[in-house]
């Protein structure tokens, strides 16, 4: 994508793009698009560690910036405002969080470990 292109998606003068080019000013960054892409970032994390970077994403969120988060964890599934895309019977929908698998098996098992437990555990 040339520099114009990218300017003319994000709002920004060709005035501005030309002063970039030459060295006379440099972008602000706060004010291009930021987009993150994670792949299960919970799979290093704690259940604490996970509750610190939900922070994170959300308060970046607020700021501007768009996540697209591929993720089984419960606690990330969690952040406020989020749009969640289950994938489901060869299909993507919108779902809401007390929908999806991750939760319904987290809280499931919390509810009913001992019974669970026995039934999976009994031969």
């Amino acid at each position: 994508m040339l520099p114009e292109e990218l300017a003319n998606q994000l709002g920004v003068s060709r005035q501005a793009v030309s002063k970039w080019e030459s060295a006379g000013a440099v972008p602000d960054l706060q004010r291009i698009l930021q987009m993150y892409l994670f792949d299960e970032p919970e799979a290093a994390l704690s259940p604490q560690r996970q509750l610190t970077l939900l922070m994170q994403i959300y308060s970046c969120a607020k700021e501007g910036a768009q996540f697209i988060i591929v993720t089984h964890s419960p606690i990330l599934l969690g952040i406020p405002d989020a749009d969640i895309y289950c994938f489901d019977d060869g299909r993507i929908h919108l779902c809401e969080y007390e929908e999806t698998e991750s939760y319904r098996v987290t809280e499931m098992f919390i509810n009913n470990r001992q019974m669970l437990l026995d039934k999976l555990l009994t031969d």
